[in-house]
Parts: C-alpha cells; sequence; structure tokens
C-alpha cells in the first residue's frame, strides 16, 4: 500500500478544489501528508518543514506563517492564514491554511486543513493588503507580540518581538531565560507582574528597560493579560510588546529640563528672599546705629561702640552679598554643598543683628555637639537669620526672649534645634498653613508671611526637613534635620 493511497481519505474535493485535512497525530507524519497533497515529493529530503519554508512558500508570507505553524504545533495556537504555495511551473497557487485546536478530556486534538482558493480579485490573499499590513503596523510601531503557555510555560515570540528583544529569528525563547533581557532593577518588576498575571488573571501594563551583552539599554513598553479556556482556567498570558526608546528617552529628557526650570527658578525665588529679607535686616541696623550715632548727646565710648558695631554689620552684609554672588552661580546642588562650620556661620548672624540683640534684651544659648553642617552657605544663613529674627520678633511680651540654639546627631543625621519662650503658635489652628506663603499668626504690621515658607524651602532644596512643636504663651522650637 502506498503513502498516497494510506492518506486517501484526509483528502477531498469540494466544487473541484482540492481539500486537505489531516489530525496531527505525529508531527512528521503530517508533513509528509502535506507534500503528498501538494504533490511534492519526499525523496531525499531529511527536514520536511525547513524544505518547505525555504522553497515552497513565498518569500513575503514565509516568516509570519512559519511563527504561525511553530506557534500550533507547540503552543495549539489556532490561525487561520493565506499563502502562497510554489506549483512545479514555478507558479504560485494562493491555499487557505487553518489550524484548529480543540481541548478533547485533558489532551489538544490538532487538525491542520488547507484548501485551494480563487484566483479571482476578489478572493485572492493580497500581501499588500492584509499580512503585509500586518508586518508595516508591526514596523512602523516597533510593536510584537508573545505568548506564554501556563501549564508548560513555553514562549512564542513572533518576528517583530525578536527585533525587539535583539535575537536572530530561529532564536528560540526559553521561559527562564527571558528575564535576564531585563536590567536587574526591573526583573523583579517583570516577575511580579508576570506572576500575578498567569496565576490571578490581572493584566499589567508597563515601561521597562532591556540590557543587551555590551550594556546597551533599549526602553520597551510590555503589556499582558490572562486567556482563559470554557471553564475560566488561566490556560495562557499573551501580550505584545514595543520598543519606545526614542520618545521614552524624549520624555526623560524633558523631565530633566523641567526640573532644571524648577530649581533656576526655586534659585531665582531664595535669590529674591535672601535679598529682601537679609539685606533688610543689614539695613535695618544701619539705620538703627545711624540714628544712635547722630544722637547730640552720644559720648565717647558709647560712639566707639556704635562706631565697631557698624562696621560689623558692614562685614556681615559683605558676606551676605558674596553668598548671593554664590547663589546666582549656582549649577548642580550636588556641588553647592560645603562643610559650614555652625559656630563661625551663627556668629556671624548674631554680629549682623547685634542691636537688634541688645534692643530686645534678648539671651541666646549655644550647644553645638555637631560642629559643621553640610549645607549651601547662603541658604543656611537665611535658615538661621530667619528663625533667630522671628524667635525675637515674637517674642512674649511678659518676659524678655531667651533662645537656644543646639545641633546634635539623630539617626545618623545632622539636627539642629532653635528654641524661643515666645508667643508660640496655635499648631491646632494653624498647623496646615505654618510653611505657607503669605501666612502670618500674630498680626505684626512688618509680617509678610514669607520667612517660613523661604525657610522650608531651602531646608527642602538638599533633602531636608523641618519640624516644629510649639504652645501659645510657652514658645516654639523648630526642629531640622540635614
Amino acid at each position: 500500500m502506498t503513502l498516497k493511497s494510506t492518506l486517501q481519505p484526509s483528502l477531498r474535493l469540494l466544487r473541484n478544489r482540492p481539500i486537505w485535512e489531516e489530525k496531527v497525530t505525529s508531527v512528521n507524519t503530517t508533513w509528509k501528508s502535506l507534500f503528498c497533497f501538494l504533490n511534492i515529493s519526499c525523496e531525499g529530503i531529511d527536514d520536511l518543514p525547513t524544505y518547505f519554508f525555504e522553497n515552497v512558500i513565498h518569500l513575503d508570507d514565509r516568516d509570519h506563517f512559519s511563527d504561525l505553524i511553530n506557534a500550533f504545533f507547540q503552543q495549539q495556537e489556532r490561525f487561520t492564514y493565506k499563502v502562497r504555495i510554489k506549483r512545479k511551473n514555478n507558479s504560485y497557487a494562493l491555499f487557505e491554511c487553518k489550524g484548529k485546536a480543540e481541548l478533547v478530556e485533558s489532551a489538544y486534538e490538532l487538525t491542520l486543513r488547507m484548501k485551494r482558493t480563487s484566483t479571482s480579485k476578489s478572493n485572492v490573499h493580497d500581501p499588500d493588503k492584509s499580512d503585509f499590513f500586518y508586518k508595516e503596523t508591526a514596523n512602523m510601531t516597533q510593536t510584537g507580540g508573545w505568548m506564554v503557555d501556563a501549564e508548560t510555560l513555553e514562549v512564542f515570540w513572533d518576528e517583530q518581538t525578536k527585533k525587539i528583544y535583539d535575537v536572530t529569528f530561529n532564536y528560540r525563547p526559553q521561559f527562564d531565560e527571558v528575564i535576564r533581557f531585563y536590567t536587574a532593577e526591573h526583573q523583579e518588576l517583570l516577575q511580579s507582574a508576570f506572576q500575578k498575571c498567569i496565576q490571578e488573571g490581572i493584566h499589567y501594563d508597563m515601561e521597562l528597560q532591556l540590557q543587551r551583552e555590551d550594556g546597551e539599554t533599549t526602553w520597551i513598553r510590555t503589556k499582558g493579560k490572562p486567556v482563559y479556556d470554557d471553564d475560566h482556567n488561566i490556560i495562557k498570558a499573551r501580550g505584545i510588546i514595543q520598543n519606545i526608546d526614542r520618545q521614552k528617552r524624549k520624555e526623560i529628557k524633558l523631565k530633566e529640563s523641567f526640573d532644571i526650570i524648577l530649581k533656576q527658578n526655586e534659585r531665582l525665588f531664595n535669590f529674591a528672599h535672601i535679598v529682601s529679607h537679609n539685606l533688610r535686616s543689614h539695613s535695618g541696623n544701619f539705620e538703627l546705629i545711624l540714628g544712635l550715632l547722630n544722637d547730640p548727646d552720644i559720648n565717647k565710648t558709647d560712639k566707639q561702640e556704635y562706631t565697631e558695631n557698624l562696621q560689623l554689620v558692614s562685614n556681615s552684609l559683605n558676606e551676605t552679598i558674596a553668598h548671593l554672588n554664590e547663589v546666582v552661580n549656582m549649577h548642580d546642588d550636588h556641588d553647592e554643598k560645603v562643610a559650614i562650620n555652625i559656630n563661625d556661620c551663627f556668629s556671624t548672624i548674631q554680629n549682623a543683628i547685634h542691636q537688634i540683640i541688645i534692643a530686645n534684651n534678648a539671651k541666646i544659648i549655644t550647644n553645638f555637639e555637631v560642629t559643621h553642617i553640610d549645607h549651601i552657605p547662603a541658604y543656611l544663613d537665611s535658615i538661621l537669620l530667619n528663625l533667630l529674627t522671628n524667635a525675637i520678633k515674637y517674642k512674649h511680651p511678659s518676659r524678655e526672649p531667651e533662645i537656644t540654639v543646639s545641633t546634635f546627631k539623630e539617626n545618623n543625621r545632622t539636627v539642629l534645634t532653635i528654641s524661643d519662650n515666645g508667643l508660640g503658635i496655635d499648631l491646632v489652628k494653624n498647623e496646615h498653613k505654618l510653611f505657607g506663603m503669605y501666612k502670618t499668626f500674630h498680626g505684626n504690621e512688618d509680617a509678610r508671611g514669607i520667612g517660613l515658607f523661604m525657610t522650608k524651602s531651602q531646608v527642602e532644596a538638599l533633602n531636608g526637613s523641618i519640624e516644629v512643636t510649639s504652645e501659645p504663651n510657652l514658645g516654639s522650637t523648630f526642629k531640622i534635620i540635614f
């Protein structure tokens, strides 16, 4: 009995168009049956599938049809595809090929069917209108498809997916190897998302980075969703992968530019505050001292003291202007931080407001366990000046101001505290607006509601934080963590 006679039951005629249909019991037998149907001799051919795709299928149909056939045999993926097959006279005939996979009990029953189709224009498969569009869409959007069998964990990638992963067309992905294509920080994210998809049916949509062996990285977007059988059991996960490297890098660059603009605006705002707030303190001291010097009843001793104070204020003003120049020339926050001697810095601030301290009989106590603070000099000056002048400005009317300034270590962080015995703040009423712009609490005529807002901004500029504890009529403590 010949092979042709053995396979004769699977050959039928419908309207004079040959139809081949075969239940797959053996892959090799199925290929032999197909060759017989197409009148192609198997003699001398060791690898029927390779010969079929390289010599029988039209070049434009070859890659996609190969992917479909492989997915059909390996992952039981159903498909319908019109493919051009070479005839003996080297012309091509159009065939419609269908792969059916039906779950029978606990196993899949595979059936392949191939039928010669009409060559009329209304029915002919035109790759320029179907497969061409599919490939062009995939190429233009740089989007590929993938699938993973939930039971066997077999992986299928289409042609575009392989391009994105930068592997050859013949590459056969293994489940355990896929994760290695991703950067270390994104491997765990993908593993977690895929596990939830295949086990719990949770869809995912993520932007991740692939990393080649040479270290080059590519941003991709991948989406995954579960596939269910009739009993609502998850049998597969499938999805897409898209190369978004160009647009992602543009997005990152745009964000970096936006962050730079924000920082520049913040510096400009800080600059304006330091100019208006710090220089106002100096000008106030100048005005106060000059008023005392112009007193016709002043004696030589007081005049000498006021002149010395005037020199201290002048020196402090020069230092403030120097710090303003630093702010103007700032480029990188990480380069701006320097180790500042807190005792020297605080002494400069005290000298700048010496007359204010004396005029209010303020007592200032310092306890610097930590001698240096890493920060921007102009910012730290502004922070200390603002909190110190606030402590004096909002003193309690029935007692002289007493201010304690301390530094210490807490949880490996440097902490600065400034405590006073002044009016205090009702935090129950005002906590939500304590550091807000233009927010005031005590009704002082010269209060502008900008100081604490700027202090918080200057502390947070280098990832610090500021806290406050306060009781009305008892005083306040500002705690800055650097």
